[in-house]
């Protein structure tokens, strides 16, 4: 229990001191972090890349899963659909 709260508490502490480096520049009440952030032309298509190739693992995944379900539950079975399964 000890060694739980020791490691919570080192990256809780890691985690603040970090911050505090990563943007060195920014000083309360001097200057805002969007006044210091760069502009960073064409991240529209990564951005819809990666949420498209994540949101189709997603759906692939959801359907794996409510299939393997229905395939180790047959009581379900019966109660979604009344025609039998077919493994081909």
């Amino acid at each position: 229990m000890a060694t739980t709260r020791a490691g919570l508490l080192c990256t809780a502490r890691l985690h603040c001191s970090r911050d505090r480096l990563v943007q060195p520049w920014i000083i309360y009440g001097f200057m805002r972090t969007r006044d210091a952030v760069t502009p960073m032309p064409g991240l529209v298509v990564p951005f819809t890349t990666f949420t498209t190739v994540y949101l189709r693992l997603a759906v692939i995944v959801i359907f794996l899963l409510r299939r393997q379900f229905m395939e180790t539950h047959p009581r379900w079975i019966n109660a979604v659909k009344k025609e039998p399964l077919s493994h081909a």
